[in-house]
């Protein structure tokens, strides 16, 4: 949360890179996980990393003050896991598997699943949360969608259709619009959260994947 440090996922080397961004950026150590890492969030106290492992079915877990893996989250046999985000309010992770077109939560407090995996589309990629943490919208590659879930009651509330191979998601400050990329017809697709519905696009982004907005 101080952004004084980075963790990179490194998926061929099958660990994790920490990097101190503080003067000159540099590397600190690695951390050795396996089987092709690929996301990280962190817990909003910055005391522990989630890193997804999308060929281990699993998650690994890092203290961060420690920078070593406190555990593994298996997530079962037919899971991928894929994307990473943890809730504003702290307690919990959701996980986009795409291996079980679900959405998987994880308790930070335990480090276990918890409740039954929420079914969205085909292909769940990308997820981003509301501000206030009240709404997850999941981005559905194989499936050309978008869900909305509902946070309280874990369930999916709305599914934005004709979003060409959605992949990565943001959500505005003010909670007010999302962006959505899409590689196949390069370019961005806007969506109105308050209607949700699709309200534009941004053409000649090529090959858009992952998304990012200034605070």
């Amino acid at each position: 949360p101080d952004s004084t440090i980075a963790y990179v996922a490194d998926n061929g080397s099958n660990d994790v890179s920490v990097i101190n961004l503080v003067g000159t950026p540099s590397l600190v150590t690695t951390i050795a996980l396996a089987d092709a890492p690929f996301k990280v969030a962190f817990t909003p106290d910055g005391k522990k990393a989630y890193v997804t492992t999308p060929l281990g079915n699993s998650v690994y877990v890092i203290d961060v003050t420690m920078n070593s893996v406190i555990g593994t989250i298996n997530l079962g046999l037919s899971s991928f896991p894929s994307s990473v985000e943890g809730t504003p309010y702290g307690t919990e992770m959701y996980v986009t598997d795409p291996g079980t077109s679900s959405v998987i939560r994880i308790n930070t407090t335990t480090d276990t699943v918890v409740g039954a995996p929420i079914p969205v589309g085909s292909g769940p990629i990308a997820l981003a949360f509301f501000p206030n943490g009240q709404r997850a919208y999941i981005t559905n590659n194989s499936s050309s969608s978008v869900s909305v879930i509902d946070t309280t009651s874990h369930t999916v509330v709305a599914t934005i259709p004709a979003i060409d191979n959605p992949t990565g998601i943001i959500i505005t400050p003010d909670g007010l619009t999302a962006y959505v990329s899409t590689a196949v017809t390069n370019s961005i697709a806007i969506i109105d959260t308050t209607s949700n519905t699709v309200t534009g696009s941004i053409a000649g982004v090529i090959a858009g994947v992952g998304l990012s907005v200034s605070p």
